[in-house]
């Protein structure tokens, strides 16, 4: 956050915190921020509202031309403010941003405005909360009417906006740059340790959820994610494993009529890396490492 207030203050940028922590840590940086920083609001919600009620807050709550709702486990860029604003004046009703590298060797069109053909092609990337800026205007009528539909599935910035386009035409852009990145002391997510609960019967849950429109592309979508993303590629699920060996069996096992809908990593190869020892799966990783170095 202080990262970012020196340019938000510069460009007039509005910043709500929406907080759900149990202690008042972040209420009382917000206050005396507030001492210098006008432009700066906050919201508090109990420990028990959801990831998606603090996301729902974040783009509802402000009434300004755009919104862009931020996770803290990325860092933006203040030195890419300028620039990203330069595209909002262009009045794109969404701009999305590549984020380390994801997007770098896709095939996609730079400005979108049909919704099946964004779907396919960036609809796995946009699951990342802070990769789109939203305008205001595309998403209220869904923000009042239809989201509530998307409470408790982590995806409540992606239902949005695919709920949004699906019955209004407007003008996208995608952009192969990166405006953010990973803030390394957030030690990890909110579904790390229950990976294959969200992107597995979550994710796939929560694709059903979406209009009829999308109905053709919704397996090809639900595969991609997994693979793109590199989610359940063998070297992340090794990594996983490594750190969540509590959960990893019991979230495999919870989601396994599933599983090979979300990856081209076979099931049999999966149960291999919880069964093998931890020192080997470490020493499968150090040596990959090796030979990427190479």
């Amino acid at each position: 956050m202080k990262n970012i207030l020196g340019g938000a203050l510069e460009n007039e940028i509005n910043i709500l915190i929406c907080d759900n922590c149990e202690d008042q840590e972040i209420e009382n940086l917000y206050k005396q921020i507030k001492l210098k920083y006008r432009n700066i609001y906050y919201k508090r919600n109990t420990k028990e509202k959801v990831f998606d009620i603090n996301c729902f807050n974040a783009l509802d709550i402000p009434q300004t031309r755009y919104v862009w709702a931020i996770g803290d486990g990325l860092i933006v860029d203040s030195s890419k403010l300028k620039k990203i604003l330069t595209y909002l004046e262009e009045d794109y009703d969404f701009v999305v941003f590549d984020f380390m590298n994801r997007l770098q060797k896709e095939k996609i069109k730079g400005i979108h405005t049909d919704e099946i053909e964004f779907f396919k092609d960036v609809g796995w990337h946009v699951t990342l909360l802070g990769s789109t800026i939203l305008k205001k205007d595309l998403i209220n009528e869904t923000l009042k009417y239809n989201s509530q539909k998307y409470i408790g599935t982590y995806f409540m910035h992606l239902g949005i906006l695919l709920e949004s386009i699906s019955n209004k035409k407007f003008k996208g852009i995608v952009k192969k740059e990166e405006v953010c990145y990973q803030n390394i002391l957030k030690k990890e997510s909110t579904w790390s340790s229950l990976t294959f609960d969200t992107f597995c019967d979550g994710w796939i849950n929560f694709i059903n959820l979406l209009p009829e429109v999308y109905n053709f592309e919704k397996e090809y979508v639900i595969k991609t994610h997994g693979i793109k993303s590199g989610l359940f590629s063998i070297k992340n699920l090794i990594l996983i494993r490594l750190n969540y060996r509590e959960y990893y069996l019991k979230d495999i096992y919870r989601n396994r009529q599933n599983i090979e809908r979300v990856t081209d990593v076979s099931l049999i190869l999966i149960y291999l890396t919880w069964l093998s020892p931890k020192f080997l799966l470490s020493g499968i990783r150090k040596i990959s490492k090796i030979l990427k170095r190479r």
